[in-house]
């Protein structure tokens, strides 16, 4: 039992990926019991048990004392361990702020001083993963660890920035940060800059101008958008009209990839004019929503452009739900569905190499750490992929990744 306990402390110690409050709220409950269950323990189970009691206590009755991960070391809960056989009235859990900073010293304990932290716009996609093994693959090689967290959505911009703000007071080394919304991350990032803490933007124009803890790693939205001219142009033989759908007025990124392309689809393809523009935002039923609209309005047109992945999506959606099937061209950008693609349901995805931007992303941040020179704004060129391209070997490193744990390296 007592072995049992002390193996449930490591743990606790060692996560780094929940909320400390709640999972210590977790534990208490773990560890409450009816009078009857422990009045049936020996003694010193008995007091094991209390003391694991008060641990979970202190941690939420006092949520305003934070406890970093530097100070979640064994020695703290032997502490509370020893107070099984030393029973301490309550009064000296008060001091346990004034012991956690210091055992930690005393006891060497493992700091945060090699971590980093990742948060991309959301994670789980064949957009973010590749990303998330382009950055732990660089991490590993220098023995730095890696935190990797976003929201479920690209949509929840509050709980992007307050996870932002929760981990920027726990001290990492640096950030590598993809914006949801580009205003709304302007000025916490230059909060961190100013406070002497590197961070590398991945695929946003932010603002700020690069500088030797701000660096950019993004897409090449000039080459991505001429690629998409060139197909639309071939598609079309030259000549017809377009819808652009997808357009995310919150993001730099995606303004910036609609003005490029327009500006390429006159450069190529001077007969081929837009007909209709749509904004979207990251949903896609409502995406959906809009490529149908489109479909069966009163102005017909003879493809549509899809400025991300869920607007892609939601085009084929629409195709696939369009009664008698439309046949309609699709051009997305951002790799979302395969299946598409080899049916030829969409004609071409222009895919960003996401795992080719983590790794040079990871490079820039841990030079930037060590206070070395970096390119102020690296571009990484994209792919085409086509129902002819998408299997060749060359292009399964776009969708092949190993799964990572939640959190670290």
């Amino acid at each position: 039992m007592r072995a049992f306990i002390f193996l449930i402390c490591l743990l606790h110690a060692s996560l780094q990926t929940r909320s400390r409050r709640a999972y210590s709220c977790r534990l208490r409950g773990l560890f409450e019991s009816s009078a009857q269950e422990i009045s049936a323990l020996p003694a010193a189970d008995r007091n094991i048990r209390q003391a694991m009691q008060r641990l979970a206590w202190y941690r939420c009755t006092n949520p305003q004392a934070h406890i970093s991960r530097s100070q979640q070391c064994v020695p703290v809960y032997i502490l509370f361990l020893l107070s099984a056989y030393w029973p301490m009235p309550n009064f000296c859990l008060r001091l346990t702020p004034l012991l956690l900073a210091v055992i930690p010293f005393a006891a060497g304990c493992h700091s945060q001083s090699d971590a980093i932290a990742v948060i991309p716009r959301t994670t789980a996609t064949p957009l973010w993963e590749p990303m998330h093994q382009g950055i732990v693959e660089t991490a590993r090689q220098d023995k730095i660890s890696v935190y990797w967290n976003a929201p479920p959505n690209e949509a929840y911009v509050e709980q992007q920035m307050e996870l932002y703000a929760t981990l920027q007071r726990r001290h990492y080394r640096g950030f590598i940060l993809s914006p949801d919304e580009t205003l709304a991350a302007r000025t916490a990032v230059q909060e961190t800059i100013e406070r002497g803490v590197p961070v590398v933007i991945v695929d946003d124009e932010l603002g700020p101008p690069p500088s030797p803890r701000l660096s950019y790693v993004r897409n090449d939205e000039a080459a991505g958008t001429m690629l998409a001219a060139q197909t639309i142009s071939r598609l079309l033989h030259g000549k017809g009209s377009i819808a652009i759908i997808g357009i995310i007025p919150r993001s730099e990124a995606s303004l910036t990839r609609e003005d490029a392309f327009e500006k390429a689809l006159t450069q190529v393809a001077p007969s081929i004019h837009i007909s209709i523009r749509r904004f979207g935002d990251t949903f896609i039923t409502h995406q959906q929503q809009i490529a149908q609209e489109v479909l069966t309005g009163s102005e017909p047109v003879d493809a549509i452009v899809a400025l991300s992945g869920i607007a892609t999506r939601g085009a084929y959606y629409a195709k696939l739900a369009s009664e008698p099937r439309s046949k309609i061209a699709i051009v997305g950008f951002d790799q979302d569905l395969l299946m598409p693609l080899e049916t030829g349901d969409v004609d071409a995805i222009i895919a960003q190499d996401t795992r080719t931007i983590g790794r040079i992303a990871m490079r820039n941040l841990d030079a930037e750490i060590h206070q070395e020179t970096v390119p102020g704004i690296t571009l990484v060129s994209p792919i085409l992929l086509t129902r002819d391209n998408v299997q060749a070997p060359s292009n399964q490193p776009l969708f092949s990744y190993s799964i990572f744990r939640w959190s670290g390296s």
